[in-house]
């Protein structure tokens, strides 16, 4: 069985998280979370692992959508998307110490610092999502905002508006 190498971009109505690790060799890029398999685990395996350490999401296998599958020799390169109805609480830090944000389609396109390989591979969904305009630029910092004046809300609390659902056609 080869290695894997993965990345999920996970979609919800808060948006879309990132992480970054300040402790990679420089340039530093914020990208979606993933990484390697280990010995004898597969690509589906692997994404569940490196999304729950970096940034406390459990997915389900329904959540996860192969978008491209590239097959390196030495390992096979699985992109995924996962659509979330609502983005559960995430941790402020991976348990390698990556820092976990949230941003809309629009930001990170905008993002001097993305890591290019994502940017490439997910960049046609990207652009389509904020062509939709259904995650404004303000739709993460709002949330964090209300986190952050009302800490004892639940931010499982935050509904979004029928205008701000994640499309299931992307």
């Amino acid at each position: 069985m080869k290695d894997h190498a993965v990345a999920v971009m996970i979609v919800a109505p808060e948006g879309i998280p990132l992480v970054r690790d300040p402790k990679k060799p420089a340039p530093v890029f914020w990208k979606f979370p993933g990484g390697r398999s280990k010995p004898g685990e597969t690509a589906e395996a692997c994404a569940f692992r490196e999304v729950q350490e970096e940034i406390g999401v459990t997915l389900r296998e329904s959540n996860l959508e192969v978008v491209q599958e590239e097959d390196k020799g030495s390992h096979v390169v699985t992109l995924f998307t996962a659509k979330l109805p609502l983005l559960p609480k995430l941790k402020s830090r991976g348990d390698e110490r990556e820092k976990v944000k949230v941003f809309s389609p629009r930001e990170i396109l905008a993002l001097k610092d993305f890591f290019p390989n994502h940017k490439k591979a997910f960049g046609g969904i990207l652009t389509e999502l904020a062509r939709r305009d259904i995650f404004p630029p303000t739709l993460a910092r709002r949330a964090s905002i209300i986190a952050h004046r009302h800490p004892q809300r639940n931010m499982r609390s935050f509904t979004p508006s029928p205008q701000n659902s994640v499309p299931t056609d992307f």
